[in-house]
C-alpha cells in the first residue's frame, strides 16, 4: 500500500475535471449526433374507434385492450389478468433506409407487477425477422419498460434494425401479473446521423482521453504501487460503457429468458403478407422459449438487472483497488482525512464521466440512475476497503511484526 503523497491530487485538477464533464453534459443536452431522417415512420397512433378500425395497428379486440375517449387524454388502456397478453401490434416489411429508429411512447402505469421473468412486464418493442422468418430476439428490442405506478411519461430510445432484418413489429405488450397500463402515443421515426458529428464525436474523445493520460502522469499510476490495477479497472469500465449493446444483449437473453410468438412467420410469404391488417384478431401471442427455471436463486438471477449490477460491481472492484492504491481511510485523523478526500472526489467524478461517454454511442445514453448506481459501487468498494484494513489492524496476522506472535510456544 503507498500513502499519499502532497502532490498526487490537487483541487484545481479535481476542478477541471468537473468543469469538463459539466461542460460534456450541457452540451450533449441540447445537442444530439442524429436528426429525424424523414417524417414517422408508423401509422399515427388511433385517437378514436373509427381511426382503430382503420387503422393498420392491430389487436384492438383482444381481451384486455380498451380504448379510452372519456379521459383527460384519448388513449389505449392494457389490463393484464385477463388470458393472452394484451397487445397491440404493427407489422411491415417496408423497413426505413436509414436503420437507426427512435421510438418513443407516452404512457403510464398502475400497480404494474412483473410476472417471473424480468421481461414479463409492460414493454414496448422493435422485433425483426431474418431471411428464414424467424423472430430475432438477440439483437436488442425493448425500447422502453414500465414496473408499478409511474404518471404520464414519455420514454423510449433509439434501436438499430439490422441488415438482414426483413420485417419488423413495434409493439406495447402488457405482459405483467397484474395492474393497468394506459398508452396516449406511440411512434418510430427513422434518425441519420449529422453530418458534423463524426467530428464532434472525435473531438470529445479526445478530449476525455487527453484528460485521462493527464490524470495517469499526474497520479503516477504506472509506477506507483497497485496503480496498474487502477488503470486495468477503470479501463474495463470504459469498454463496458462504450461496447455495443449487441455484445452484452445475448447474455441477458441467456440468464433472463425470452419471449417467443408461438405463430412463427415463415417463407417467401412473410414478406409479402407482412402487413398485419384490423381484421387480424390479435397479435401472436407470447410464450416462454425455455420454462422457468425452478432454481431459487436462478429466479433471483433472472430477475436482476444487469446492467445496474454491472455498474455497481465494476465501481466497486475500481474503489477498493484505489483505496489499496493510495491508502485511503474513511475513518482517519483529519491529516490522513484530507489527503484521502481528493482521491475520493475523484472517483466520484470517474463515475460521473463514465456515465457521460455514453452520449458518443448510438443506442446507449446516460442517466441519473446509471450514474447513481456508479456512486453507490465507489461507496460500498470504499466500505470493503476500510473494513478490510480495520480487520488487518485489529486482528494482525500470525507472523506479522505488529503486535505479540499468536502461536502456541514452541515446547
Amino acid at each position: 500500500m503507498t500513502d499519499l503523497s502532497d502532490d498526487a491530487l490537487r483541487p484545481r485538477g479535481l476542478w477541471a475535471a468537473l468543469a469538463g464533464v459539466m461542460a460534456m453534459a450541457a452540451f450533449f443536452s441540447v445537442y444530439s449526433p442524429y436528426a429525424p431522417a424523414a417524417s414517422t415512420w408508423s401509422p399515427p397512433w388511433p385517437a378514436t374507434p373509427e381511426a382503430a378500425r382503420q387503422s393498420p395497428w392491430a389487436g384492438w379486440s383482444a381481451p384486455g385492450v380498451l380504448l379510452l375517449e372519456d379521459s383527460q387524454r384519448a388513449c389505449v388502456r392494457l389490463v393484464a389478468g385477463h388470458g393472452p397478453t394484451p397487445s397491440v401490434a404493427w407489422t411491415t416489411a417496408a423497413l426505413p433506409t436509414q436503420r437507426t429508429v427512435m421510438v418513443r411512447v407516452v404512457w403510464r402505469g398502475e400497480g404494474v407487477v412483473h410476472g417471473e421473468q424480468r421481461y414479463q412486464t409492460a414493454r414496448v418493442t422493435l422485433c425483426v425477422t431474418d431471411a428464414e422468418g424467424r423472430w430475432r430476439y438477440d439483437v436488442p428490442h425493448v425500447a422502453a419498460s414500465l414496473y408499478g405506478t409511474r404518471e404520464w411519461h414519455e420514454a423510449g430510445r433509439p434501436l438499430v434494425l439490422p441488415d438482414w432484418a426483413t420485417t419488423a413489429r413495434l409493439a406495447v405488450t402488457h405482459g405483467g401479473v397484474s395492474g393497468i397500463v394506459e398508452v396516449a402515443d406511440l411512434s418510430a421515426v427513422p434518425l441519420c446521423r449529422r453530418a458534423e458529428a463524426p467530428w464532434i464525436t472525435g473531438a470529445w474523445w479526445t478530449v476525455w482521453l487527453s484528460g485521462a493520460l493527464i490524470a495517469i502522469w499526474r497520479l503516477r499510476l504506472l509506477q506507483r504501487r497497485g496503480g496498474r490495477a487502477v488503470l486495468l479497472v477503470g479501463a474495463l469500465i470504459l469498454l463496458a460503457v462504450t461496447m455495443p449493446e449487441s455484445w452484452f444483449h445475448p447474455v441477458e437473453l441467456w440468464i433472463g429468458g425470452q419471449p417467443t410468438p408461438a405463430d412463427r412467420i415463415t417463407g417467401d410469404a412473410a414478406v409479402r403478407n407482412a402487413a398485419v391488417t384490423p381484421s387480424d384478431p390479435r397479435p401472436p401471442p407470447a410464450t416462454l422459449r425455455r420454462p422457468v427455471a425452478p432454481s431459487r436463486w436462478r429466479a433471483m438471477i433472472a430477475n436482476m438487472d444487469l446492467h445496474a449490477a454491472a455498474h455497481l460491481a465494476l465501481f466497486a472492484v475500481l474503489a477498493l483497488v484505489t483505496a489499496r492504491c493510495f491508502g485511503i481511510r474513511l475513518v482517519a485523523s483529519g491529516t490522513q482525512w484530507h489527503r484521502s478526500l481528493p482521491v475520493v472526489a475523484g472517483l466520484l467524478i470517474y463515475g460521473l464521466a463514465a456515465e457521460l461517454i455514453q452520449c458518443l454511442t448510438i443506442t446507449r445514453g446516460p442517466g441519473i440512475r446509471g450514474a447513481m448506481m456508479n456512486w453507490l459501487g465507489t461507496g460500498l468498494g470504499l466500505l470493503i476497503a476500510e473494513a478490510a484494513q480495520w480487520g488487518t489492524s485489529r486482528f494482525p496476522p500470525a507472523d506479522s511484526p505488529v503486535g505479540p506472535s499468536l502461536r502456541p510456544p514452541r515446547l
